[in-house]
C-alpha cells in the first residue's frame, strides 16, 4: 500500500505539471465551504456534506446529479430500481399486467396512499404528472414517456399506461423521476416558476427550507406509506465545495457523511478509524472517444495503434486509487450486458508502432487530449495516456478545459480525443445504446462515426422481450462497436463517499440515486 501511495502522489505531481490550460483553468466557485460552527448535530438529524448545491427540482426539466440524486427523497413512481441497481420492482404499484399484445399496462396501485402535506393521492395526480412529461418533448428525459400513446386512472387505485409499440424497456423507463407521482393542486398553486424550488411528492422526506448555495433541509414525510420509515427524522444536506474542507468536517464529526469525495480523499480516509470508507458501486464509466474528423484517427489502423498503446489497466489501478473497475466495453461494468467475449484491452506497443507505420505514420504525430479542468481522475487518465502514447511517437498536448467551454467543445466535436463518460440513469442498456446507436442524435456519441448496422440492431433489441435474445443482439452491437476502435474503455468509478461509523445504512445505488429512509445514526 505503501509503493501505491507513493505512485499516486507522484502521479499528481506530473499531472499538476502537464496539463496544458488550451481554454483557460476552470475558475474556482467563490462560494465558501458551510461552517460547521462545532455545533453537534441533534440526536435526530444526519448531516450530509456534498460539493454543490441542486439548482431545480422540477422532475421534468432538471438536468444534474446534483438534482437527479436526491430527487428519491421525495419523489416515488409505480416502480423502482433496486437498490443494487440490478432489477424493478413494485413501488407504489403493488403489481401489474401486461395485454397479450405487450401494449396495455396495468398497474394497482397501494391504498390509502397520500402526499406529505396530507392530501389522497388521487388518479387525476397521476395523469397530470404523466402527461406533463409527455407535453415536453425537448426535455432530457422525454425518452421515458416517448413511447406512451396515453394513460388513463379509472380510479384512485388504477393506474393504466398504453404504448405506442412494444418496448423491452418499458418498467425501467417507469422507474425514472419524471415518471412520479406528484400532486396537481401543488402545481397549480405555484406554478412552472415555483416548481424548480421542489414539489410536493409522496417519498420519505419533504424539503422543508433551502437556503440556496448553503443548505437544504428535509423532514420525515408524516404520512409516508412505509411503517416505521423513515427512521431519521431530518436530513440536512450542507454545501461544502472544497474536498479537504469535507474530509475535515466528517474527521472531526461536522458532517456524518460526505458524498462524491475524490479518490484521493478517498484513499486519505481509509486509515482513520472514526470513518468508514464507502466507494459505493456505481454506472460511472469512463473511456477515451476518438473524434474520427481527425485526419490521423479517421483511419481504422491509427485508432487500433492507440487502443493498442493503451493499458486500461494500470490507469484505473493508479488514476483511481485502485477504487476502480477495469472496462472491456463502454458499458458500465456493472451491466448485465456486458459481452463476455471481449476482452479488457491489453497494451502491445510493439503491435502498435508496426500499426501506425502500416497507416504511414511511422514517425507518429500530434493530438489534443480535451479533459474538464478541476476532475482529478480525468486529469490522472490523461496524464497516463499522454506517457503511454508517448511510448509509440504520438504526442499528446492535455487540454484542459472550463466545464462551460468543455461541453460546447464536446457537443460541438471540437476536439481530437475527450476522457468522456457515461452514467446510467436507468437500470437497462436502452438508454445509452440509443445514444451509442443512433448517429443523428448526437454524432455517434462523439466519434462523428457511424458504426453501419447498429442503429437497426438496436430497434430489435428495443422490441425484444426474450432476455437471451436481447443480450446477444446487444452483445452483436458492442462488437460492432469494438472493431471500429472509435473508443478506448477505461474504467467504470465508483461514488466516493464516506461515512461516520455511527451511520448504518446510507445507500446510493448504482444509478446514483440516494435511498435514505432507513438510515439512522447512533449516539457516540
Amino acid at each position: 500500500m505503501n509503493f501505491k501511495k507513493l505512485v499516486c502522489l507522484a502521479l499528481a505531481l506530473v499531472t499538476a505539471l502537464s496539463l496544458t490550460a488550451c481554454g483557460g483553468s476552470e475558475t474556482q466557485e467563490a462560494q465558501q465551504p458551510a461552517d460547521g460552527g462545532g455545533d453537534a448535530a441533534p440526536a435526530d438529524t444526519i448531516v450530509i456534506g456534498r460539493a454543490y448545491d441542486s439548482d431545480n427540482l422540477d422532475p421534468v426539466v432538471q438536468v444534474g446529479n446534483y438534482n437527479i440524486w436526491i430527487l428519491d427523497l421525495m419523489l416515488e413512481g409505480l416502480v423502482q430500481c433496486t437498490d443494487d441497481g440490478s432489477a424493478v420492482e413494485p413501488c407504489l404499484a403493488t403489481d401489474w399486467t401486461i395485454s397479450d399484445d405487450g401494449l396495455t399496462y396495468t398497474f394497482n396501485l397501494k391504498e390509502g396512499l397520500r402526499f406529505s402535506d396530507g392530501t389522497p393521492v388521487t388518479g387525476e395526480d397521476w395523469v397530470f404528472s404523466f402527461e406533463r412529461a409527455m407535453s415536453m418533448p425537448d426535455e432530457s428525459w422525454y425518452f421515458t414517456v416517448e413511447n406512451i400513446a396515453s394513460v388513463e386512472a379509472p380510479d384512485d387505485t388504477t393506474f393504466i399506461v398504453h404504448l405506442k409499440e412494444v418496448s423491452a424497456a418499458t418498467l425501467p423507463n417507469l422507474s425514472m423521476w419524471t415518471c412520479g407521482v406528484q400532486s396537481k393542486a401543488y402545481y397549480e398553486q405555484v406554478g412552472d416558476e415555483g416548481y424548480v424550488n421542489g414539489f410536493i411528492g409522496t417519498g420519505p422526506y419533504m424539503l422543508t427550507d433551502w437556503s440556496k448555495g448553503e443548505s437544504m433541509t428535509f423532514e420525515a414525510n408524516p404520512y409516508y406509506h412505509i411503517e416505521g420509515q423513515p427512521v431519521t427524522e431530518n436530513i440536512l444536506m450542507r454545501v461544502i465545495a472544497d474536498d479537504n474542507s469535507r474530509v475535515m468536517q466528517l474527521q472531526s464529526g461536522d458532517i456524518d457523511v460526505a458524498i462524491n469525495l475524490s479518490m484521493d480523499s478517498l484513499y486519505q480516509l481509509e486509515s482513520d478509524d472514526r470513518v468508514v470508507v464507502d466507494p459505493s458501486t456505481s454506472c460511472e464509466t469512463r473511456f477515451l472517444a476518438l473524434n474520427t474528423s481527425n485526419e490521423y484517427l479517421s483511419n481504422p489502423k491509427v485508432r487500433q495503434a492507440l487502443s493498442m498503446a493503451t493499458d486500461p489497466t494500470t490507469i484505473t489501478s493508479v488514476a483511481t486509487y485502485g477504487y476502480g473497475e477495469v472496462a472491456s466495453t463502454v458499458l458500465p461494468t456493472v451491466s448485465a450486458y456486458i459481452d463476455p467475449s471481449i476482452p479488457v484491452n491489453q497494451q502491445d506497443l510493439e503491435g502498435a508502432k508496426e500499426l501506425l507505420a502500416e497507416a504511414g505514420y511511422p514517425d507518429g504525430f500530434s493530438l489534443d487530449l480535451m479533459i474538464c479542468s478541476g476532475k482529478t481522475v480525468e486529469e490522472s487518465i490523461a496524464t497516463l495516456v499522454k506517457e503511454q502514447w508517448a511510448q509509440i511517437g504520438v504526442d499528446v498536448r492535455i487540454c484542459s478545459y472550463e466545464k462551460v467551454t468543455y461541453t460546447d467543445n464536446l457537443y460541438g466535436l471540437n476536439f481530437d480525443v475527450v476522457v468522456d463518460y457515461w452514467t446510467d440513469d436507468i437500470c437497462d442498456p436502452s438508454e445509452f445504446m440509443e445514444y451509442l446507436c443512433d448517429f443523428d442524435l448526437c454524432s455517434g456519441f462523439d466519434t462523428n462515426y457511424k458504426v453501419e448496422g447498429i442503429e437497426e440492431l438496436n430497434d430489435q433489441a428495443n422490441r425484444e422481450l426474450d432476455e437471451t435474445v436481447r443480450k446477444e443482439l446487444y452483445y452483436e452491437i458492442q462488437q460492432r462497436i469494438a472493431d471500429a476502435y472509435i473508443y478506448i474503455p477505461i474504467c467504470t468509478i465508483p461514488y466516493a463517499n464516506a461515512e461516520s461509523v455511527n451511520i448504518s445504512n446510507f445507500v446510493q445505488t448504482p444509478l446514483g440515486n440516494l435511498r435514505l429512509a432507513t438510515m439512522t445514526k447512533t449516539a457516540g
